[in-house]
């Protein structure tokens, strides 16, 4: 029963956020594809708090997991679903932002991957670049959809 209630109460709560978040990209003029980069990051706090408290206790393992499994489920899983589901086109308008955003994908991915190869940690300095690039990404997609 609680895993019914669960599930449908999920369901509705999507729903409901989609519709809110679309409503609310159109009423502030923003394109809807900006309105799903801002649920992401909604959707992306509880992973933050969790990989915050395993730093603080010392849990390397347990950060980089995390971020490669939801990484994995996020790109995999979730997309294989839903594609099952519904075929999922690229908008001829959401092309460019496709492209940005694996672009982007490629760049983070390769730099987190320069950073920690050599001493097998990444510093403080180096997030910093992580956060500024996507910080820029998010700028050139906002400028670019407007």
């Amino acid at each position: 029963v609680w895993l019914v209630g669960s599930v449908v109460l999920m369901i509705i709560s999507a729903r409901v956020l989609v519709g809110l978040i679309s409503k609310f990209t159109v009423a502030v003029g923003l394109p809807i594809f900006f309105g799903g980069l801002l649920l992401a990051m909604g959707t992306t706090l509880p992973e933050l708090v969790f990989e915050i408290e395993a730093i603080r206790k010392k849990e390397a393992g347990m950060v980089f997991g995390n971020l490669l499994g939801s990484l994995a489920t996020n790109a995999m899983l979730i997309l294989g679903i839903v594609a099952v589901i519904a075929p999922v086109r690229v908008p001829e308008r959401g092309q460019q932002a496709y492209l940005m955003g694996t672009l982007v994908f490629v760049i983070v991915f390769s730099l987190f991957w320069l950073f920690v190869k050599s001493k097998k940690k990444l510093e403080r300095w180096e997030g910093a670049i992580l956060v500024v690039v996507y910080i820029i990404f998010l700028v050139v997609e906002a400028v670019g959809m407007s």
